[in-house]
Parts: C-alpha cells; structure tokens; sequence
C-alpha cells in the first residue's frame, strides 16, 4: 500500500493529501522563523524561510502524496497561510520549544520520550511551547481544513504533548508545568485558537486513556497478529480495490504495459 500511495501516485483523492504538503511546509517555515531573533522576524524574513524550506521539501514530493500539477497550488496556498499568521499573530513572542527542524541529522534522537510504564513509551516532538501566566501552554499547529471538531472531542494526541513537554521541563530544570493546550488554526483566511485547561486530573486521565489503548492494540495483535488478512472493516479491502482498478492506467501513462494484478484476498501480503 506505501508503494502505491508513495510511488505510483494514483490520482484518486484517498491516495495523497495536499494538506500535509501544505502543513509540512509551513510548520518548518514556522519553526525556523522563529529561531530567528525577535527583531529578525520581519515579513521578508518569513519569505526568505519559506523559500528555503520550499526548495528542501520539495524533495520530498513522494511522502507529500501530491501530483507534480498540484504543486503550484500547494506553493501558493502555504505562503498565503503564512502570510496571514504574520499578519494576525503575535511573531515578537519567542516560544520555550521549537522543535528540531527536518534537516537535522539526529533529530529522531531528540524526540521527547516519556516511560508510561515497563512496556509502554510515548515519544515525539511538539510544534511550540509558549510560557504563560502560571505555567506553560502547549500549542499545535493545524493547516487542514474541516478537522476542528474532531480534535478539539479527540484531542488525545494534544494531551500526550502535554505530558511529554511535563517531562521535557522537568529535563530542562525549568519550574512549572504545562497548564494549557492549544490548537492553532492557520488557514488563508485567518488564525483562529482553541485553547484548553490541562488540570492535574486532565494528566491522569491521558495516561489512563494511552494505557487503555495499549490494552486494545495489544488484544487485537492477539486476535489478528497470526493472520491479518482479510481485514474484516471493509475499508481495506476497497482501497485495495481501487488501487488495482488504476494499475493499468498508471502503467499506460507511464508506458510500462498492462499490470498483472492479484485476486484481492488471495495472496496480500500483509
């Protein structure tokens, strides 16, 4: 499936997703603006990183999931969106954390990795971290559109951060804790925040929630580790489906001759 989605490029709307293009571009924009003095960060100063984050990750066009057609609009839309943040945020404000940036040879080695228990690790890197009136408050940079009110009901992978940026000022030697989430939305219009109390009981609750999701992931492996095919949810089966249906196209557009496709359910590898 990573091969078709990351390879062949099939140009139905499941197989790439130009939101991540857009977001991967301005959070490293982002992240590198502000390493930049405070009295460095001017709106050419945010065009020059973006430039230059631009021509970085446009290398990486295959894990973007974008046709080469698309790639004007991705490099339109993701300055737009950077241009408004400029516009309507305050950029004076040096956030505690930026996290490393993508060119960073060991930065998987900087991941923050908090232990939850003997067999349970949760790990990551976060967007910023800013400090506040009695604390610090943990921000997560949002590009795609239409997602808001999922996150703000699931926002576990938002609460992790907290416990891990808990663990990483405690690292750091630096007083407090994180008191405060929040979702940044950055999109061509406008930058609109959704911020959220992260109580002492909030902290428990996370760490309840991850173990208990250990506890499913774990029953399903048991269920399914030893034959994983079919997948019983259907959603598999008909993207599979689909990617078969276009393996002739891709290869008459290429000029690489009729596919031999497999029976589905016969002989998936995974």
């Amino acid at each position: 499936m990573k091969f078709w989605i990351f390879r062949l490029h099939p140009r139905s709307n499941e197989f790439r997703s130009k939101a991540k293009s857009v977001g991967q571009v301005v959070d490293q924009s982002l992240h590198r603006f502000f390493q930049r003095p405070e009295d460095n960060r001017s709106l050419d100063a945010i065009r020059s990183d973006f430039d230059l984050v631009w021509l970085q990750e446009k290398a990486n066009v295959k894990d973007w999931c974008i046709l080469p057609a698309e790639e004007s609009f991705c490099h339109d839309d993701a300055w737009t969106i950077l241009e408004t943040f400029f516009e309507n945020f305050d950029v004076t404000k040096t956030p505690v954390y930026i996290p490393p940036l993508n060119n960073v040879p060991n930065r998987f080695d900087l991941m923050i990795k908090l232990d939850l228990g003997p067999d349970l690790t949760i790990q990551g890197w976060g967007d910023r971290m800013d400090k506040i009136d009695g604390g610090y408050e943990v921000i997560d940079y949002k590009t795609k559109a239409g997602a808001e009110l999922y996150e703000e009901k699931n926002n576990l992978q938002l609460r992790m951060y907290g416990l891990l940026f808990d663990l990483w000022l405690s690292q750091k030697s630096l007083p407090g804790q994180v008191t405060d989430l929040a979702f940044l939305y950055l999109t061509p219009r406008g930058v609109e925040k959704r911020s959220f109390k992260f109580t002492p009981e909030d902290k428990e609750q996370t760490t309840a929630e991850v173990k208990e999701l250990q506890k499913k992931i774990l029953s399903y492996w048991a269920e399914y580790g030893e034959k994983p095919w079919p997948c019983l949810c259907g959603r598999c089966s008909g993207l599979l489906s689909s990617m078969e249906s276009r393996a002739d196209e891709w290869a008459a557009a290429t000029n690489a001759g009729p596919v031999q496709q497999p029976l589905l359910g016969k002989d998936i590898p995974f």
